[in-house]
């Protein structure tokens, strides 16, 4: 059984068949400064790089040095942090 396919929108114009269930990681190369990505927009709202896509999308990247990838960084060693007092302290 063939996958169907979802027209992805690329920061706006480009735009690309993909089949359904890709994951957004999968896209990474297709944007500038791929290792500076932390996350993904679809449709505005901010998803993890392992989200599968399931609609038709415009799909943008969350770069570090924005606000949003700031966000992201800061969540990420709260959690770290975390991680590891709950390990040495439980």
């Amino acid at each position: 059984m063939e996958k169907s396919m979802l027209k992805i929108t690329f920061n706006g114009d480009s735009v690309q068949d993909i089949p359904t269930g890709t994951e957004v990681r999968a896209l990474v190369g297709m944007f500038s400064n791929p290792d500076q990505i932390y996350a993904f927009k679809i449709n505005n709202k901010i998803y993890p790089m392992d989200k599968k896509l399931k609609y038709s999308a415009i799909i943008e990247p969350v770069y570090r040095d924005s606000k949003a990838g700031a966000k992201i960084y800061r969540r990420s060693l709260c959690f770290l942090l975390a991680a590891a007092a709950h390990k040495l302290y439980p």
